[in-house]
């Protein structure tokens, strides 16, 4: 039980991190793929993007560790 809420709540925190841009944590996710990603980001990939997919990833974890509370 405690294992499975470590499992979700550590990347719900990090989506919710990466959604408010702590620490420029959504450029430097840009910059990692963009650098050391074998196949290349297509038009449209951005660090906004970044930070609003790890907005819905991290809310959904949120929501469903508290929905098993």
């Amino acid at each position: 039980m405690y294992l499975f809420f470590a499992c979700v709540t550590l990347p719900g925190l990090a989506g919710i991190l990466l959604a408010l841009n702590f620490r420029d944590s959504a450029y430097r996710v840009y910059e990692l793929l963009m650098n050391h990603s074998p196949v290349s980001p297509g038009f449209g990939f951005s660090p906004l993007i970044i930070r609003i997919t790890g907005a819905i990833l991290g809310v959904s974890l949120i929501v469903q560790v508290i929905a098993r509370l």
